[in-house]
């Protein structure tokens, strides 16, 4: 076990440099969250599938799940007030959606 626990954390370190040597910070020291998880359902429930609000939110949470299928991608995230899954398609992030598939 304890073999494996240090293998996986040498991977995570690993990965955290490349991530560094490509320009991004994975550990940003401040990040401005607009809504927690309940009040953006609270707010947006009156949207239907397929809708789109016009307002830029910014919600923080920790990653429970992320299940990758190829262009398209889910992500259920949990800030303590609530969880949310997000969808994520090529169509929509284009070059950032590449980004998202090199993170673990």
């Amino acid at each position: 076990m304890e073999h494996e626990v240090s293998g996986e954390r040498e991977r995570r370190r690993r990965r955290v440099d490349e991530l560094r040597a490509q320009g991004t910070e994975p550990y940003k020291g401040r990040y401005n969250r607009t809504h927690n998880l309940l009040a953006l359902i609270g707010e947006y429930s009156h949207l239907k599938a397929g809708d789109h609000g016009s307002d830029d939110v910014s919600v923080a949470g920790r990653i429970r799940a992320i299940r990758k299928h190829g262009k398209a991608s889910f992500i259920v995230i949990d800030d303590g007030s609530s969880s949310f899954q997000l969808y994520l398609n090529v169509n929509n992030l284009e070059s950032e959606y590449e980004k998202f598939l090199a993170l673990d």
